[in-house]
């Protein structure tokens, strides 16, 4: 089975590069194919929230490019996330990713922070990212900026593992009509249009309306599985400028629905109860900015946004569900003399849950949890044009914990020759959410067995006492452009995890009708241990028409129970083994004329523990025909090699599991 894995793996990567020399051409006239020392310094500002060269960064930050997401012919953000090194994507079904970051993928992965144009869409609630919820006209993407690492020292709690940041692009960018039409042999289906504006010589508008259908995953053998989804969303954002000050606002509301398929503990034989019912998420937020250059090295900006969601019967049945985010940030940046670039800042986010659920699940929650933080960061010149190191904290005290301290210090070394070094310990957090302080639940009911002759149900009680997780993290990297057309990027990590949340055994009895055993379990800080790894990419234009972006992953987590609690009770190989160990990708484009351009992704995938996932190689094409300016035909292939695979699990005993099939689908995008 291995040697036939990678047996395929080297096919990917011979396909990958046998077209160079053959399928040269002439080089084009695209503006929007940047040579590589552009890349290297297009500004990114995930890491210190201010402007800065990612060639400058003592992180491990890698930029998604919209240009690139197109090139791909994947329709979705999660898909899109695949050609990002160290970032590990999985479909569980229809609306459900399993998507971390240097481990943790897990449906609801909750050391992973995502933001929207600066606005989070991290869910404290499950302490993770509804990924099905992150939808945009993905032509108004402007780049996805990712780092591998922890960003608490700038974005606070919960951005242990890493942080990516959806970037969109300004109206003044987007002034034209677009209208996009695909449809797939799978049963996907996507209507967008956008419509752009000005008003006046300094505000630009994009008001923009989107609507998609999945098909149902194909079933697990011997399991039901009903997940089809449906999604239509509409927004705006508008820009305004005059003198100094400049002025951001936008909006959406969106609505999904879902037919979710439940999975329920019972204690009769089979000893699970599989249900079907129709979920459903309301979503809106706005979101304002405001800025004022007060010198020419010094700016304040002001965000503020305001998000509710309703859900009715995701996840688990519901009685009523409301979920609401007031944020509010203010930020600095000066400089001080020519050596000490300092930003600070300080925020208040209140999420306000308001939720009582029925079933194997129970949770009553009317809560309104408040955070308050500040920040400050240093970035000093030591050698002009060399050296630079970087010290930050940031303050936070919740509801949960109190007051946590997550610091970083970092420094890179810029060589004559574009080579750099970089290095970084951090210290990050990860809160608790009220899923891990407030829930009661009927896990799972395990049947008789000759050890134990009555079927024996996990049952979790709340436990108000839980503590936040803690990373203390290393990491060290190397980049260079080796030459004109070649770029390399390489990164490691050792990451040690004190207070992991796990589930801790604190007793049993007898119970009944019908007679069973109660094995009593809650969420405690019962689990610690340590990963290491490292991501190593590289980008490739051996011509001005073709380019291969190619990236391989490494991650390896140890983990261990420090309460006597059974490992298995306690959840450890979710958080061991939930992900593949080694990842390897290849994307290959090539534009064969001003009309015609094609791509391929390749991937390699190795084998996941938990919950049991054979590794698989898959293959995803693109061609790309503009038989006029403003016209771009489609086709697109995805998953080629296999009929179908399994990609992950969950977490979530509700929740079933499909298996990707393989698909076609075709689309048509006009801009006038």
């Amino acid at each position: 089975m291995a040697e036939s894995l990678f047996a395929r793996g080297t096919l990917i990567v011979l396909l990958a590069v046998l077209p160079h020399g053959g399928l040269a051409s002439e080089p084009t006239d695209d503006l929007t194919l940047l040579d590589l020392e552009d890349l290297m310094e297009i500004e990114v500002t995930s890491v210190s929230k201010k402007a800065q060269s990612v060639g400058d960064t003592a992180s491990a930050i890698h930029v998604l490019t919209g240009e690139e997401i197109r090139e791909s012919g994947y329709t979705t953000i999660a898909d899109a996330l695949r050609l990002v090194p160290g970032v590990s994507v999985a479909r569980i079904n229809a609306d459900k990713w399993a998507i971390g970051v240097r481990g943790g993928q897990q449906l609801f992965s909750n050391k992973l922070l995502v933001l929207i144009d600066g606005r989070s869409v991290y869910w404290s609630l499950y302490s993770g990212v509804n990924w099905a919820m992150q939808d945009l006209v993905l032509e108004d993407i402007d780049r996805i900026e990712v780092i591998r690492g922890p960003g608490a020292s700038v974005w606070g709690a919960n951005a242990v593992n890493g942080v990516i940041n959806i970037i969109t692009k300004k109206p003044a960018d987007t002034q034209d009509t677009l209208a996009t039409l695909l449809a797939g042999s799978n049963g996907e289906y996507i209507g967008e249009l956008r419509q752009g504006g000005s008003v006046g010589e300094d505000g630009h508008y994009r008001v923009y309306a989107k609507a998609r259908r999945f098909g149902e995953l194909k079933p697990q053998p011997g399991e039901r599985l009903d997940d089809s989804l449906k999604d239509a969303r509409v927004g705006f954002r508008a820009d305004a400028s005059k003198g100094d000050d400049g002025f951001s606002f936008q909006g959406q509301i969106a609505n999904l629905v879902v037919e979710e398929t439940f999975a329920n503990p019972v204690l009769t034989a089979p000893y699970t109860a599989v249900s079907q019912d129709d979920a459903r998420i309301t979503q809106g937020f706005v979101l304002g900015k405001w800025n004022r250059t007060l010198a020419v090295d010094s700016e304040v900006n002001i965000q503020a946004y305001a998000d509710s969601m309703h859900i009715n019967d995701y996840l688990a049945p519901t009685e009523r569900a409301r979920y609401s985010t007031l944020d509010v940030e203010l930020n600095h940046n000066f400089m001080v003399g020519e050596t000490h670039g300092i930003i600070w800042g300080m925020g208040y986010r209140g999420n306000l849950t308001d939720l009582r659920t029925r079933g194997a699940v129970d949770l009553d929650v009317n809560k309104l949890d408040n955070v308050f933080s500040a920040f400050l960061h240093d970035d000093i010149t030591i050698i002009p044009d060399h050296l630079t190191a970087s010290v930050g904290i940031k303050l936070e005290r919740n509801d949960f914990t109190g007051i946590e301290i997550q610091p970083t210090a970092r420094a890179i070394y810029r060589f004559d020759n574009g080579h750099s070094l970089w290095g970084a310990v951090s210290r990050a957090v990860r809160t608790p959410s009220r899923l891990d302080t407030d829930l009661n639940a009927r896990l799972r009911v395990i049947p008789p067995s000759a050890t134990v002759p009555l079927p024996t149900q996990l049952r979790i009680q709340q436990n108000d006492d839980v503590d936040s997780e803690e990373l203390w993290a290393f990491e060290a990297g190397y980049r260079a452009q080796v030459r004109e057309t070649l770029n390399i990027d390489i990164a490691g990590f050792a990451n040690y995890y004190d207070k992991l949340v796990g589930l801790s055994q604190i007793g049993s009895n007898l119970a009944g009708p019908p007679l069973h055993v109660d094995l009593l379990e809650r969420f405690d800080n019962n689990i610690e241990g340590e990963s290491f790894g490292g991501e190593f990419s590289i980008d490739w234009r051996p011509t001005a028409a073709t380019r291969l972006r190619s990236g391989y992953s490494l991650a390896h987590i140890s983990l261990h129970v420090t309460d006597g609690t059974n490992e298995d009770l306690a959840l450890l190989p979710a958080f061991e083994d939930n992900l593949a160990k080694h990842q390897l990708f290849a994307h290959l484009t090539h534009r064969f004329s001003d009309a015609f351009e094609a791509g391929i992704v390749g991937r390699l995938v190795d084998d996941i523990e938990f919950p049991d996932v054979d590794a698989y190689a898959e293959l995803d094409l693109r061609l790309g025909y503009q038989p006029r300016e403003g016209v771009e035909l489609s086709l697109i292939g995805r998953n080629l090699l296999h009929d179908e695979h399994k990609e992950h699990g969950t977490e979530f005993p509700s929740a079933v599991t499909g298996r990707v099939e393989r698909s076609v689908l075709g689309q048509l995008s006009v801009t006038f």
